[in-house]
């Protein structure tokens, strides 16, 4: 669609980049970008926690949307780690998914 506007840009994020076009240079290590995917993750978790309005909602979760997408596409993490960091902010912000209950036998007996 767009190759006949751009026709040397029309390849995907996944494939190499051809010898006349050198990669790009990372500005941030993988562990910044990281840190960077926590703390958009923290803030669309605060605010689903908190009821922000649709609008806000979507944003947050678009820009978390858009930049895991752009993480695997180039190749600078992979699935396992990005659920990984999902999971540690997940545990960070409301607590280990699962844990004790303490039974009562009146309960129980009802």
């Amino acid at each position: 669609m767009h190759a006949e506007i751009w026709p040397d840009r029309a390849h995907s994020l996944t494939e190499k980049a051809t010898p006349k076009e050198p990669p790009m240079p990372s500005a941030k290590s993988e562990s910044e970008l990281h840190e960077i995917l926590k703390s958009l993750l923290r803030e669309s978790m605060r605010l689903h926690a908190d009821g922000a309005n649709g609008t806000r909602l979507g944003r947050a979760d678009g820009y978390v949307d858009g930049f895991v997408r752009a993480l695997v596409e180039s190749g600078l993490s992979d699935h396992a780690s990005i659920l990984a960091i999902v999971r540690g902010v997940r545990r960070e912000v409301g607590g280990a998914a699962t844990g004790e209950v303490a039974s009562d036998s009146a309960t129980l007996a009802a």
